[in-house]
């Protein structure tokens, strides 16, 4: 999915490149491991901080989505990351 182009911003959607997934447990990218050779995906732990950050921002998204735009999501197990496109 890292290197997909995606439609983001539901209900007014628009294109956007796919950069990262993250979990509660690491963030996944795609990152030049050896110089010259093609991207890999490489999984990164979250630092403490960023394990809280990363389940507040998960707490964030299901709160709007439930109560702004009438979703039910239930608990948010993956984010994806994603770097909106122009053009």
């Amino acid at each position: 999915m890292i290197g997909k182009r995606v439609f983001i911003g539901w209900p007014f959607l628009r294109e956007g490149l796919v950069v990262a997934v993250s979990d509660s447990l690491f963030k996944y990218e795609k990152m030049t491991v050896v110089p010259g050779a093609p991207k890999k995906v490489v999984s990164n732990p979250h630092s403490q901080q960023g394990l809280s950050m990363w389940r507040g921002k998960a707490d964030r998204i299901e709160h709007y989505y439930s109560k702004r735009c009438g979703v039910i999501t239930g608990d948010i197990e993956v984010l994806i990351h994603v770097r909106p496109l122009k053009g």
